[in-house]
């Protein structure tokens, strides 16, 4: 007994080396009999790596970095410059302010209206009739239509007040084709002067123009037919005035003054 407990030590000792010696043989056994069942290894090659195309993100980052600026008082920024909605009591739709108001008129037909002056001689067995057909197509009503004027010759001859005179010079042919030479006097326009009036070539100025006109924000809008100068129409609860009509614009104005002018396009033949 004195010998175990002197000795007690070296004996565990022993027995943990004798233990750590046959873990490690039996470690080396298990590793050959794993490769023993695996067989050979076979070396296997690298993938080759996929080339990225970057064309597109460079474009991406080259348009952030020149992206332009952010300019808050355009008239298309919504935040800064909000629009005004507009509701159309008709068929309860809204619509953008910009997309109304005078600028969106539409002429969809013009016509000239002219001053016509032309000749007419009757003979009888005892006279000779003279007169001049006044046509005034910018006058509305009755006083547009032609009107018959008697005329003598070698005097002025007045066919409408001293708005229209007429001086006639010469006739030739009565019972045919009749001919008149004639002075022609228009208030504010320079006078015309040795005209030779035929029926087929009788005297003819452009006076204005009277238009036909639609609303498409609204095309139900009550908008009158054949407007001349001066004529008035409503649209979106606003009176216009029609101030000037030429052969490519007109031009309104608002109540308050605002003058617009819409282009009108050319007709085609």
């Amino acid at each position: 007994m004195d010998f175990l407990k002197k000795h007690y030590e070296k004996l565990i000792l022993t027995v943990v080396l004798a233990g750590l010696l046959g873990a490690a043989g039996w470690l080396l056994w298990q590793v050959n009999r794993v490769k023993a069942g695996t067989g050979p290894v076979e070396e296997v090659p690298d993938r080759q790596a996929v080339k990225l195309d970057g064309e597109h993100y460079q474009r991406i980052i080259a348009g952030v970095t020149n992206a332009g600026g952010l300019v808050l008082e355009s008239p298309r920024h919504p935040v800064f410059n909000p629009w005004t909605w507009l509701l159309n009591t008709n068929d309860r739709t809204w619509t953008q302010q910009k997309e109304i108001g005078p600028s969106k008129l539409l002429v969809t037909n013009q016509t000239p209206l002219h001053l016509i002056i032309d000749p007419v001689a009757s003979v009888s067995s005892d006279r000779t009739n003279l007169t001049l057909g006044l046509t005034r197509e910018y006058l509305v009503g009755p006083t547009g239509k032609r009107l018959p004027r008697s005329v003598s010759l070698g005097t002025t001859n007045r066919l409408d007040g001293d708005a229209i005179r007429a001086v006639l010079k010469a006739v030739r042919n009565p019972g045919g084709e009749v001919e008149m030479d004639v002075d022609l006097l228009v208030a504010n326009e320079p006078p015309v002067l040795n005209q030779t009036l035929t029926k087929a070539n009788p005297f003819k100025r452009l006076i204005g123009y009277e238009v036909d006109i639609v609303y498409p924000p609204v095309p139900a809008a009550p908008i009158p037919k054949k407007l001349r100068v001066g004529g008035t129409f409503v649209i979106d609860g606003e009176t216009y005035k029609i101030i000037a009509i030429t052969e490519t614009e007109l031009r309104v104005e608002s109540s308050s003054g605002k003058p617009t002018t819409v282009p009108i396009k050319p007709r085609t033949p």
